[in-house]
């Protein structure tokens, strides 16, 4: 893919080209621009929230493991 820019902030025009043939023109307008933040504090929770239940189903099942291999 090629990439060819008119305007930097607003506008990218890319060709597709097949068996050296151009398959296809598009150009992309950019009309606005939005700043995407990660909450950092959110994805530690769902970590921790992850971490806890793959925890938990170990737990519970090396624990009825245990129960039946012991005499």
């Amino acid at each position: 893919m090629k990439t060819h820019n008119n305007n930097l902030k607003t506008c990218f025009i890319n060709s597709c080209w097949q068996n050296n043939e151009i398959a296809g023109i598009i150009k992309l307008i950019v009309i606005e621009e939005i700043e995407f933040k990660l909450n950092y504090h959110v994805i530690l929770m769902g970590a921790i929230v992850i971490i806890g239940v793959i925890s938990i189903i170990f737990w519970k099942a090396f624990k009825e493991r245990m129960r039946y291999t012991m005499h």
